[in-house]
């Protein structure tokens, strides 16, 4: 994430009620991330965003609380439930009161719950999923923060440390189609790498390649005098979502090859992701977005917004992975002093901090030791 706006700030009472409710080995990812939604919100000029937080924070606070109470004695709980229906049935007031409380408070909870079962829980839909990680970083004002600079990805891979290593932006809107018939989509780019790493083969079509990613032509010699030629940039390659394929364009199978408008610009349809694909991106719960095109790293060290995904080698475990990352992320710090050791974005000296998390999809717990290092590999589900 690059310099140039204060980050949004959530309401202290809700994270106050947070920290109190959430047991110390969640707390740290479920408010980063929800802090991060919450900042996502604000940027987008969404309305009553405080209002929002206060909820998630609430409902999170009565599901946490509500796991921790123990299993009460049956007959006590026969008797529990006796004298309530005799009340119940004596003052219908206190009854529909006690329906409209339990209403209120059951929904927003079920929700969360179904939020922390699919985002804790649920194994990840992909080839390996406990070889695969995701890097975050603790720089400046950005905290357990799921992204990187492209050049940091770039050290990663030629670290050797991992089997791959695949970058991705965060979320935008592109608009489909000509003038005045626009279409507004959601669009993901990422790196040509990204779907063999998930084991993912596309429903229709082809994965990208490195061809789809051309360089630009070389500007022509100026001429004193003669205004400079316009650039004619080629067709982007774009993979379709499988909803966006049949919502859009009526699931029609020769979409492959075919050219649309994207923002203005010529794009092909190379790809149909198959249905119900979800990429994960470290922010929040994986989303369906409409339209992914590919990524090109570039050398850029001061824009730590590229969530990054590694895969682990083979017989290789998070514990000695991080043996390596420690040496390499003192080595980059080394030949890069003035972007980890210099003023960023606030008055104080910046020190880089990471700590390592691991943990196992399907199983329900998350087991995050207590080690400081130089890189983050957390791995999520």
């Amino acid at each position: 994430m690059s310099s140039g706006r204060a980050p949004a700030s959530a309401p202290a009472g809700a994270v106050r009620l947070l920290d109190a409710a959430l047991p110390p080995h969640e707390r740290e990812s479920i408010v980063g991330d929800l802090i991060e939604v919450f900042a996502d919100r604000v940027d987008a000029r969404r309305p009553f965003n405080r209002m929002w937080f206060w909820a998630q924070a609430f409902a999170i606070a009565v599901a946490t609380v509500a796991t921790r109470w123990s299993t009460p004695d049956m007959g006590g709980l026969h008797m529990g439930f006796t004298r309530a229906a005799r009340r119940l049935a004596h003052d219908w007031r206190y009854a529909a009161a006690v329906i409209f409380i339990l209403a209120i408070g059951i929904g927003p909870a079920a929700a969360m719950l179904s939020v922390v079962e699919r985002v804790l829980l649920r194994p990840l839909d992909y080839y390996e999923p406990d070889r695969i990680g995701i890097l975050r970083l603790d720089l400046g004002q950005l905290r357990d923060h799921p992204g990187i600079s492209p050049s940091e990805a770039i050290d990663m891979r030629t670290s050797g440390l991992f089997a791959a290593v695949e970058t991705e932006t965060r979320l935008s809107e592109v608009s489909l189609g000509a003038p005045p018939n626009l279409v507004s989509l959601s669009q993901l780019s990422f790196t040509t790498g990204m779907l063999p790493l998930l084991g993912v083969t596309p429903a229709l079509g082809r994965s990208f390649t490195e061809a789809d990613m051309p360089l630009p032509p070389p500007p022509a010699p100026r001429q004193a005098g003669v205004a400079a030629p316009a650039v004619t940039l080629p067709p982007q390659a774009a993979m379709l979502d499988f909803m966006t394929w049949q919502t859009q364009f009526g699931g029609d199978p020769s979409i492959i090859g075919r050219l649309v408008q994207i923002n203005g610009r010529s794009t092909e349809i190379v790809g149909v992701l198959p249905n119900g694909f979800r990429l994960i991106t470290g922010r929040a719960v994986p989303q369906r977005i409409d339209i992914y095109t590919p990524l090109r790293l570039l050398d850029l060290r001061n824009s730590w917004m590229y969530p990054t995904l590694v895969k682990l080698r083979p017989g290789a475990t998070f514990e000695q992975t991080q043996a390596g990352l420690d040496a390499l992320s003192a080595n980059i710090k080394q030949r890069h002093p003035e972007m980890y050791d210099g003023d960023l974005r606030t008055v104080r000296r910046v020190r880089v901090s990471y700590s390592i998390r691991s943990g196992l999809g399907g199983t329900g717990a998350l087991a995050i030791p207590d080690l400081t290092s130089s890189f983050e590999v957390a791995l999520r589900n």
